[in-house]
């Protein structure tokens, strides 16, 4: 993974938790979420740096 994807998951997960919480936390336990949310950023920052990958070798 980038840190460019990295960062852009850690900023896509702040928004989505601004606007809309319970789409990512509901109503788990504080470790449960913590779990929850770290998963969820390395994932999409994997699935960011395929797309990225993707994207340069078109060009």
């Amino acid at each position: 993974m980038s840190q460019n994807s990295y960062n852009q998951a850690i900023e896509i997960t702040k928004i989505i938790l601004q606007t809309s919480p319970e789409r990512l936390i509901g109503s788990r336990s504080n470790a449960e979420n913590a779990k929850k949310l770290s998963l969820f950023i390395q994932t999409l920052a994997a699935d960011l740096k395929e797309i990225e990958s993707q994207h340069i070798k078109h060009d």
